[in-house]
């Protein structure tokens, strides 16, 4: 501060007073005033400027999303603020944003300097699979082939079905059902880049019936000229529908219990149901 206005400043290292400048390192400015009598007098100033931390947001980040990472800054020295952006607060566990994205933390030593650095944050989203599945029957034996529809389609595709089996391929799959039953499956695929993984299962996506099982008693089993109609008990199960024929080149019978009268011929016959 120089008490005449109209006194001359001169000072050292290139500085112009009242104009603002920007030192590059810690140095000494030594100011002379000389007024109007040509009486001098000087003053000394130290100006310390000390260096930027070096502030480190720490290694890229790639994962699956909802898994939880911490961000934690460093470089500013003890005492040191960090302030990060996407409401990341440094230290504090947080589950990122699924997406390809930069995040910056920006960190103030105890001196108030600051400086900067950023990192690259690649977060997969969990896939979704789907699939679709046909049948060639619906009795045993059943093939039903399996369709990958997810999109993308994923790597590492396992399918695992409820007949015990587990097969490796992301393209169609056949499986061959023996045996009755309701069966689901399901398909678990990854990402390529960070191997995130997602399942889909099925319920019921195969209903194997079982074969029908065909079973008559005929009362009488063996007829006379005189007492020729044969009463046929049907004891079949697993059945919804029937078709009879009677060996004697009479029409077949759709009855559950049918009733037959042969001819008074002496005879043998075959009856199929």
């Amino acid at each position: 501060i120089i008490s005449d206005p109209s006194a001359s400043i001169v000072w050292t290292n290139g500085v112009v007073n009242n104009i603002a400048f920007a030192p590059s390192q810690t140095n000494q400015y030594t100011v002379t005033s000389t007024d109007v009598n040509g009486c001098l007098s000087t003053d000394v100033v130290n100006v310390i400027v000390n260096e930027l931390p070096d502030v480190n947001a720490g290694a890229n980040i790639s994962g699956c999303a909802g898994d939880e990472y911490t961000f934690t800054g460093s470089g500013a020295g003890p005492n040191g603020v960090y302030v990060w952006t996407h409401g990341i607060v440094n230290g504090v566990p947080i589950v990122p944003a699924a997406g390809n994205y930069y995040v910056a933390v920006v960190g103030t030593d105890h001196n108030g300097c600051v400086n900067g650095d950023s990192l690259m944050v690649k977060i997969d989203s969990i896939p979704l699979p789907t699939f679709t599945v046909v049948v060639d029957q619906n009795c045993a034996p059943v093939t039903a082939t399996f369709y990958n529809t997810t999109v993308p389609a994923g790597v590492n595709c396992i399918w695992t079905f409820d007949n015990g089996s587990t097969v490796n391929g992301c393209g169609p799959v056949t499986q061959v059902f023996d045996y009755p039953g309701s069966y689901g499956a399901s398909l678990q695929i990854q990402t390529p880049v960070n191997a995130c993984v997602g399942t889909m299962y099925l319920a019921d996506v195969v209903v194997v019936d079982a074969l029908p099982v065909a079973h008559f008693v005929p009362n009488p089993q063996t007829g006379t000229q005189v007492q020729n109609q044969i009463v046929f008990h049907n004891q079949s199960y697993g059945a919804t529908s029937y078709v009879w024929d009677f060996g004697d080149g009479s029409p077949a019978s759709s009855a559950a219990n049918p009733v037959h009268s042969y001819g008074d011929e002496i005879d043998i016959y075959t009856v199929t149901l």
